[in-house]
């Protein structure tokens, strides 16, 4: 636990918050075999907390001066994972080859009780302003429960290693993941498809899954001492959906209100009655959302120089494609008339 601990980049001091912060992890294998096969199985569970208090008072801005007061705008949040997964995975050894094939499943069962905002937010000129109660005044109030979401995971992986000679062993080998959103955690809402044509409950992987990663390699010792060894390895490595985002999109389906407030402000009063309702705040996924995924590739050379003495030289490239891009859909996306000076 940490007392008055810093809100990322925000200009308060984080006086009168705290964190608390409790995992918890356990874990079995049971690895038997024979000469020909290897089995590993696995077993594990995780527990994970964050709990993160704001402080007593909203926070307040006073922009002339360049002072704020008060708690960080991001709080209070309190998040909570409970994961369990179990995991098979067997090696078959054929001559030549060692056949690798197994699976996998792993369930997350997360709470994002997270509003951004709904401790309040007031904004004053300078002293004088702030001293007569003049300015502006946002919150986010929720009007349903934090979501708690599920999430399966599921995989599978096969994979052949071959020692094609006693100087070269290449390996290849595919490794697919489907993961399962929850398909009822965004509510549809009528009133903004009514007016914009565009629905707010799509769910990232309905259309485009992408959980395809093959990967292959190659060992190269041309001595077959192992003084000499180059190594290389290509792989499509899938990724996870942002669960934040999801839990955000859930959230922000209809269900959080934005207040608003200007004139002679009540300072530090803030709820469900200070200010006049400015409409609902949504979140939603574009339909070409897709599962983010990596390309790595890797190379190295191993040199054995001395009696208990190696050096080793290695090059890796990543390159992640399918991330998300927040876009703001209350802006016009391009021109919409041109003033007299051209512009």
């Amino acid at each position: 636990s940490e007392d008055n601990p810093q809100a990322g980049s925000e200009p308060v001091n984080g006086a009168g918050s705290h964190l608390k912060a409790q995992d918890i992890t356990a874990a079995a294998t049971l690895t038997t075999g024979s000469d020909t096969w290897t089995s590993e199985t696995r077993l594990g569970v995780h527990v994970s907390k964050r709990d993160w208090t704001g402080a007593t008072l909203p926070f307040t801005e006073l922009t002339g001066d360049a002072v704020t007061i008060g708690g960080a705008i991001t709080l209070p949040g309190s998040f909570r994972e409970t994961a369990a997964d179990v995991s098979e995975t067997v090696v078959f050894h054929f001559g030549a080859h060692a056949l690798k094939a197994g699976g996998a499943l792993l369930h997350r069962q997360d709470t994002y009780d997270w509003l951004p905002g709904s401790a309040g937010r007031f904004l004053f000129g300078d002293l004088p302003t702030f001293t007569a109660g003049t300015g502006a005044f946002y919150q986010t109030v929720r009007t349903t429960p934090a979501p708690d979401l599920g999430i399966n995971d599921l995989s599978g992986l096969i994979e052949d290693s071959w020692q094609a000679t006693p100087a070269l062993q290449l390996f290849a080998g595919v490794r697919l993941d489907h993961e399962a959103l929850p398909a009822n955690a965004i509510a549809f809402n009528t009133g903004w498809a009514r007016v914009s044509g565009l629905r707010n409950d799509l769910r990232p992987g309905t259309t485009k899954s992408g959980g395809f990663g093959p990967r292959a390699g190659f060992s190269w010792d041309p001595s077959g001492s192992g003084t000499t060894t180059l190594r290389g390895a290509f792989g499509v490595v899938p990724g996870q959906y942002d669960l934040a985002a999801f839990a955000e999109a859930a959230q922000f389906d209809g269900g959080v209100d934005v207040r608003r407030a200007t004139g002679t402000l009540a300072w530090p009063q803030v709820g469900p009655a200070v200010g006049t309702s400015a409409g609902q705040a949504l979140t939603m996924f574009g339909a070409d959302v897709r599962l983010p995924r990596a390309i790595k590739m890797d190379v190295s050379l191993s040199q054995h120089v001395a009696t208990a003495t190696s050096l080793t030289v290695a090059v890796g490239y990543r390159h992640s494609d399918y991330l998300l891009q927040r876009q703001d859909l209350n802006r016009v996306a391009g021109n919409v008339a041109v003033g007299s000076d051209g512009r």
